[in-house]
């Protein structure tokens, strides 16, 4: 239930290493502003809203990057590498759906910019630098460079991913009326249909949870 900012920045804190969702950009006020309106029961809890379709392809994402980690630690790198690649498009195309199309249509109706989605936006770029290091260690067949480097990535996308499940997506289903889950799921099915039988485990429907 989302009641006031301090119990979500308190929660995103302990999910996230301790680190606060709100540190580090101005615009704190209004988001505080925002999230002191809710009260329990106004959110839309249906598994069309937009916090479920993201939050699953998150879980779809995390299934494809551990696969690449298992086949890593198996030695094959052959399937390391496809379910890499598989990992690393699915990934690129959540972002760019939060990127052009989530993010915009969330600073344009909360009139919040500087705040959660320029945060979400710098830890994408974080994020891509990270993942161009681990590529290199498939790349070189180094287990051990990969090791390390997926533990640390592991942790970045956990946090990352923490921030938005329980703060930024259930903000948009709060002031979004225009976009919702079902037509994102559509976006994201489109894509999952494209990435053919390289991506393992794919679930039927992202809206199922």
């Amino acid at each position: 239930e989302l009641t006031g900012l301090a119990d979500l920045s308190e929660n995103t804190r302990r999910r996230s290493g301790g680190r606060d969702f709100l540190d580090g950009y101005q615009g704190g006020g209004a988001v505080s502003r925002l999230l002191c309106r809710f009260s329990p029961g106004t959110r839309d809890d249906r598994m069309t809203n937009i916090t479920a379709v993201l939050t699953a392809d998150h879980r779809y994402q995390d299934r494809l990057f551990a696969a690449a980690t298992q086949a890593a630690e198996q030695g094959d790198w052959s399937a390391c590498h496809t379910q890499f690649d598989a990992f690393l498009r699915a990934l690129k195309h959540h972002m760019k759906i939060e990127e052009e199309v989530l993010f915009p249509a969330f600073e344009q109706a909360s009139a919040i910019r500087g705040g959660p989605t320029w945060v979400m936006r710098q830890e994408h770029q974080q994020m891509l630098a990270a993942l161009d290091r681990i590529a290199a260690a498939i790349a070189a067949r180094n287990t051990e460079d990969f090791r390390v480097l997926a533990q640390s990535f592991a942790g970045l996308m956990a946090a990352h991913s923490t921030k938005e499940e329980h703060v930024l997506y259930p903000l948009c289903d709060e002031v979004l009326s225009d976009l919702n889950g079902e037509r994102l799921s559509a976006m994201v099915r489109h894509h999952e249909r494209g990435l053919g039988n390289g991506a393992s485990d794919q679930p039927a429907t992202l809206t199922a949870g």
